[in-house]
């Protein structure tokens, strides 16, 4: 199936907010929480994989990438 720039955004908006809720734990900051998420989304937005896989794979697909960028912020935060 070719996914429509649509249909894409639509898939992704269901996980908008568990992306979001996995980046602010891990950073306990609102505008890092936010450009993480943003970045995890964008990351499967360009994944054909993502979009075939079932919703419980997704769903796993999101976590991972959710923290993978939350991870990433935490790496480039300046050390006090």
């Amino acid at each position: 199936m070719g996914w429509t720039l649509g249909a894409k955004r639509e898939v992704l908006k269901q996980y908008e907010s568990y992306a979001y809720q996995i980046v602010f734990y891990l950073l306990q900051s609102e505008d890092g929480a936010l450009r993480a998420a943003q970045e995890a989304l964008l990351e499967l937005y360009g994944s054909a994989d993502f979009y075939a896989a079932a919703p419980e794979e997704q769903q796993k697909r999101v976590k991972a990438a959710a923290m993978r960028h939350a991870l990433k912020a935490l790496a480039s935060r300046p050390r006090s």
